[in-house]
């Protein structure tokens, strides 16, 4: 099994108009091509887990929600929260585990096991990094949702509804340039560097913005969109049952979802397609487009 060559560091002085996506795009899908066989090796135990601990998620999440909109309790809402909050942070720590595995396949490096806790240190930095990542969005969406609902506060009628359109569109916005400005050199980032990876990664990325751009649609954006599109015919025909029940509560649907382990399980599958599509071939291009940043031009 062949690998990219090692990298060490990348060159500071790069010009932009040396960066070609294209050129990246290609070798990326060429390499999956071509080493799909080690990738699916290196990550099935964890993606596993990961689609382990989605599925115990969700059935708690709607079991517990069921209770909770039958007889109201606030600890019980306590619980449902905390209980999702910590199997979605186990899910999103098996993912990085995911994709420091495929950086380590890329760039021909062994995969350590996954008790063996002191090789894993990009994987605890790129945990670290997804943290950071969604703690910053987190920030914005709440800042910007409380600057939006304040000046809706003195605008008439129809025009406060409007600025609640425009406050979606921008967070949809800054959401896409944050992705493709920090996230696409991430898992590269976490495996090479012990930097700041947010700040670095936005500091590679500068000057190209537009071909990042490109990066980002073509091996983040639409092969978790295709893979997506393509799981919901699964998941429909699997809950299709629960879409005509007009007359469902919340809370018996909620019930209905916790008691068909056959639904939850659809929606974990494509939840767990439609991540892996996105997840694989962003960290090739990852590996991929950070050595060619490291080639002097």
């Amino acid at each position: 099994m062949s690998a990219l060559p090692p990298v060490h560091a990348p060159a500071q002085a790069v010009r932009a108009d040396d960066f070609w996506a294209g050129e990246v795009i290609f070798a990326s899908y060429r390499f999956l091509a071509s080493h799909a066989g080690a990738i699916l090796a290196a990550l099935w135990l964890p993606l596993l887990l990961a689609a382990a601990t989605l599925l115990a998620t969700f059935k708690v999440y709607f079991t517990l929600l069921a209770l909770y909109l039958v007889a109201p309790d606030a600890r019980l809402a306590s619980l449902t929260a905390s209980a999702t909050v910590v199997g979605l942070l186990v899910w999103l720590f098996l993912n990085a585990i995911v994709t420091a595995r495929v950086a380590r396949v890329v760039g021909g490096e062994r995969v350590p096991g996954l008790l063996e806790f002191r090789a894993m240190a990009p994987e605890a930095r790129l945990y670290a990094a997804l943290l950071r990542y969604l703690l910053v969005l987190v920030i914005v969406g709440i800042l910007g949702l409380a600057a939006v609902r304040f000046v809706a506060g003195f605008l008439p009628g129809m025009l406060s509804d409007y600025a609640l359109w425009f406050y979606a569109l921008g967070m949809a916005a800054f959401a896409i340039v944050f992705s493709l400005r920090c996230g696409l050199l991430m898992p590269v980032l976490a495996l090479r560097e012990r930097q700041r990876i947010l700040r670095r990664s936005w500091e590679l990325s500068r000057g190209r913005a537009w071909q990042f751009a490109l990066l980002w649609l073509a091996l983040t954006a639409l092969p978790t969109i295709l893979i997506q599109m393509l799981s919901e015919f699964l998941m429909r025909s699997v809950i299709e049952g629960f879409a005509d029940a007009g007359s469902m509560t919340l809370a018996t649907a909620a019930d209905s979802l916790a008691a068909h382990g056959s639904a939850i399980a659809a929606i974990v599958l494509t939840l767990t397609l439609s991540s892996l599509a996105g997840i694989v071939p962003t960290t090739v291009g990852s590996y991929i487009a950070y050595s060619r940043l490291g080639q002097q031009p």
